[in-house]
């Protein structure tokens, strides 16, 4: 299971490097939310024959098996001076060297799992009060049926909620604050139009799934930059069906300034969908920012295509390399306890499960022996 976590987030990462080099502000909104899922999809499913694979240790050109652990590769006139077990066999003799940050770590692994388990802890909870909260919203305030787009949905008429929000809760629903009724009509159908485009897009099985997958990808840097740019295209995405719905790029980008100082007036919050959520400063440039010219879909699949295919010629030598190391981290959590406190190297003998040492730090008993 490690393997395959640590084959994804390699993946994902460098996905998301792919993203920012090629794909970023290059192509359409849309072409960059599918890409971003291509990315996520590819680094979950590609390692998958990766799953239930056992750590491994290297192998020699000859076929045989060695292990380096922060060493030299290991050679028989080298473990010779180690090893004073009966019958040697040394090709079964791991030579390493301590390393005070990997023993630092497994001398601490209790706390680093409590922390991981407070964190999952946390995002879970988060998922679950979510949840709740679109169910509360949906039975508690009165609701209008509607039909708008080719899309029917609810609108709750929320006396105070902070600011126009939409979200899918078995129905599609639209929160629409009293002190809206106060705006033009034509800014009224803007920021309504933004709010459809948001259940269009089905933004909230979206971020309710990406809460899933932080369970996951805890530990993920990538999986956070991710979701905060695909936050931020949805953002861009509802953008252009208000501005369409208006008429005016500048006149848009005003609507959400005067929209921005109003929600800061009224007391309840939102934490899904929110008519001025994400970056806004980005939002009013990427709406007053000149358009690039229409692209082809074919470029975002040769891109895809790209990407997929590097990732199945590269998954072998990824997941050789990262079983290689987990083994020996495995067998260095074995052994480093055995080490002396003035001992920094040694050579782990896998037929007696002992740790062997330089013979000038052998018993004296051990030496009279010999």
């Amino acid at each position: 299971m490690m393997l395959y976590l640590l084959i994804s987030v390699c993946f994902s990462c460098i996905g998301y490097a792919f993203y920012l080099m090629g794909i970023k502000n290059r192509r359409p909104v849309l072409h960059q939310r599918r890409f971003l899922y291509v990315v996520i999809a590819s680094s979950l499913l590609i390692p998958l024959p990766y799953l239930g694979e056992e750590p491994k240790p290297r192998m020699q050109a000859n076929g045989e098996p060695f292990a380096l652990v922060f060493g030299q590769v290991p050679d028989q006139a080298s473990l010779q001076q180690f090893c004073h077990c009966e019958a040697p066999d040394y090709g079964h003799r791991i030579q390493f060297q301590a390393n005070a940050w990997y023993t630092f770590l497994l001398a601490h692994k209790q706390y680093f799992y409590g922390l991981l388990i407070l964190g999952l802890s946390v995002v879970v909870a988060k998922g679950m009060a979510q949840v709740w909260y679109l169910r509360h919203l949906s039975k508690k305030f009165p609701v209008e049926p509607r039909e708008e787009d080719g899309l029917s949905y609810f609108q709750i008429n929320h006396p105070a909620f902070r600011g126009p929000a939409a979200f899918r809760w078995r129905k599609a629903y639209v929160i629409f604050p009293a002190y809206l009724e106060g705006l033009a009509k034509e800014d009224q159908q803007a920021i309504l139009a933004h709010e459809l485009s948001h259940l269009h897009q089905f933004n909230t099985l979206e971020n309710l799934g990406l809460n899933l997958l932080q369970i996951g990808w805890f530990f993920n840097p990538a999986f956070y930059l991710i979701r905060r740019q695909l936050h931020l295209l949805s953002e861009y995405q509802a953008d252009e069906a208000g501005v369409d719905r208006l008429g005016s790029r500048k006149a848009y980008a005003h609507l959400l300034l005067r929209m921005k100082a109003l929600q800061q007036e009224n007391p309840l919050g939102t934490g899904f969908a929110a008519f001025v959520g994400g970056d806004l400063k980005k939002r009013i440039q990427h709406i007053l920012a000149p358009k690039p010219a229409r692209a082809s879909v074919s470029g975002l699949w040769l891109a895809g295509v790209l990407w997929v295919g590097l990732q199945i010629w590269s998954s072998p030598l990824l997941a050789g390399n990262l079983s290689s190391a987990l083994w020996e981290l495995g067998a260095y959590e074995a052994f480093y306890p055995q080490l002396q406190a003035d001992q920094d190297d040694g050579v782990y003998c896998q037929d007696c499960e002992t740790v062997c040492l330089p013979e000038e730090a052998w018993p004296q008993e051990e030496l009279e022996s010999k």
